[in-house]
């Protein structure tokens, strides 16, 4: 039987907290090169859930470009949301 961590674990694992934002990024897939926009929802200093209509894929690094910050990312966790998919990663 396969076992899945609750989500009360993985809060409890956060050591930051997340503050909930609404801001336009431009993202760029640093393997491939690929530039694409996305939404930010959630941020702290160690992480970020953005939506974005491309898939990227998980263990991807991306540079990540909002407001005057430009930070380097990598995809831990990507799901299907409404309006593309919900995307979670780890800032360097």
């Amino acid at each position: 039987m396969k076992r899945h961590r609750s989500l009360t674990s993985q809060n409890e694992q956060r050591r930051d907290e997340r503050v909930s934002v609404e801001k336009h990024a431009d993202v760029v897939d640093l393997e491939s090169g690929v530039e694409f926009e996305a939404q930010l929802r959630n941020l702290s200093s160690e992480g970020v859930l953005l939506c974005s209509q491309l898939e990227p894929v998980v263990g991807a690094d991306m540079t990540l470009r909002f407001d005057d910050e430009r930070r380097a990312m990598r995809v831990l966790r990507v799901t299907r949301a409404d309006a593309g998919f919900a995307v979670a990663g780890r800032l360097a």
